[in-house]
């Protein structure tokens, strides 16, 4: 495990909205945030923003929410640099997986049939 130092703090202010429970950092330092109580200003719905932790730069959303009721208060970083979102939309709730490298999504949705809660990540 690597120790960093970080360089600066970013306000919440930066956030637009409440943080939720949940923060990813890669190695490298990138990290990503659900941000809970408040929409992404394009879609109306609740995302995960990706900043440097290092520098403090904020990026852009992501991911957003399927759907202004998602919740994407829960996700977490696998080996192979997957940052797997948990969407507790009650209507569409699933699995998304997105690749931390280039922000594609590897896999749109692996469908639940109840709102998911938690993710274990199993090392092979």
């Amino acid at each position: 495990m690597k120790t960093r130092t970080v360089r600066s703090v970013i306000p919440g202010s930066e956030f637009a909205g409440r943080p939720g429970e949940d923060l990813a950092v890669t190695e490298s330092g990138r990290g990503y945030l659900a941000i809970a109580d408040a929409a992404y200003p394009a879609t109306n719905k609740p995302y995960i923003l990706v900043f440097d932790l290092l520098s403090g730069e904020r990026g852009e959303a992501v991911y957003t929410g399927s759907s202004t009721a998602s919740a994407l208060q829960a996700f977490e970083l696998d080996s192979r640099g997957h940052l797997l979102i948990l969407d507790r939309d009650p209507a569409n709730a699933g699995v998304v997986v997105l690749d931390t490298k280039t922000h594609a999504l590897v896999r749109d949705r692996f469908q639940t049939s109840i709102p998911p809660v938690a993710i274990a990540i199993v090392s092979e």
